[in-house]
């Protein structure tokens, strides 16, 4: 996905979680569905690096066996000098 450098990401988000919001309430698409969480992680890559993410996406499910999504979160969080509290919330 591409965002334009002229749109903020925070606006992206917020309108792509009000707009799937009403598309899940108004379809019932998820009867138990108690909306989106608070906040948002966005992460940028270079188009240089698109076969390692698409490599790394397809595997994922298998990857996630072995290291939590929260844990691996965490770890790169720490690693680029990052706050991790409230992660577990």
């Amino acid at each position: 996905m591409s965002i334009p450098p002229t749109f903020a990401v925070s606006e992206f988000i917020q309108k792509l979680k009000r707009e799937s919001s009403l598309a899940i309430n108004r379809d019932s698409i998820l009867p138990k569905w108690d909306g989106w969480q608070e906040g948002y992680g966005a992460f940028t890559y270079s188009r240089n690096e698109a076969d390692k993410i698409i490599n790394y996406i397809k595997g994922q499910k298998e990857h996630h066996k072995r290291v939590s999504f929260i844990e691996e979160i965490e770890i790169w969080m720490k690693e680029n000098g990052m706050q991790t509290k409230n992660l577990r919330n």
